[in-house]
């Protein structure tokens, strides 16, 4: 039987990608919040919007495609991007 307050217990799968959708979806809603309503400006948290426009771009453009294609091939194991 599931507890929800018995430690080190299985969780079961259904309850888990539940907590998981729950979790995504508040923190999305607590986003869309502080920037929509005006709490956080736009310098410390942009809005879902500029972030899907601002990778829309890098994608079209060929910047994001080509950042990974020189970190994939720099053959460095820093990972430091120098």
């Amino acid at each position: 039987m599931f507890s929800l307050t018995a430690f080190r217990q299985e969780i079961p799968s259904r309850a888990y990608w539940m907590a998981v959708a729950i979790a995504t979806a508040g923190v999305a809603l607590l986003w869309c919040v502080l920037t929509y309503g005006g709490y956080v400006t736009p310098i410390f948290l942009p809005s879902p919007t500029d972030v899907w426009n601002a990778a829309t771009e890098l994608c079209l453009s060929g910047v994001f495609a080509a950042d990974c294609h020189f970190h994939r091939n720099s053959g460095t194991d820093d990972h430091h991007g120098f």
